[in-house]
């Protein structure tokens, strides 16, 4: 299923493979195919439509309540060294939430976020387990 807005989709027709391939170099090429198949990139990368993507994505996870729980726990954790560089340049609250949730797109985490963002987009169950989850792979 492909969610379409006037802006841009988010491809929910596939689950992530990468984290379960051993070698690295593989899981790496399989990651960026996967990162750039859920953000519409089939053909080249584009970093105007990765943007408008991951902003649709935080404006469908916004509206949903666990998806804000998600989004306040995440603000509330502390951001690993090698992420808190980038944020340190936000400070509007709502800009440093909207970056924040782009690191979650990172090879630790993007097929656990991926799975949220689906489940939530087609209507079925999201946990805080989920949320456990993917700030456990946040902060490794």
């Amino acid at each position: 299923m492909i969610h379409n807005s006037s802006i841009t989709m988010y491809h929910t027709d596939f689950r992530c493979t990468y984290l379960t391939i051993d070698d690295d170099y593989e899981a790496d090429e399989t990651y960026r195919a996967e990162f750039g198949k859920a953000m519409g990139c089939i053909n080249d990368y584009c970093d105007t439509t990765v943007r408008q993507t991951q902003d649709y994505a935080f404006a469908i996870i916004n509206q949903h309540p666990i998806g804000r729980e998600l989004i306040t726990r995440l603000a509330d954790t502390k951001p690993p060294q090698h992420i808190a560089v980038f944020l340190s340049f936000s400070s509007n609250p709502d800009e440093y939430r909207r970056t924040l949730f782009t690191t979650l797109f990172g090879f630790s985490t993007f097929a656990l976020v991926h799975d949220f963002i689906c489940n939530i987009i087609e209507h079925r169950d999201v946990s805080n387990d989920q949320i456990d989850k993917i700030l456990t792979a946040y902060q490794e």
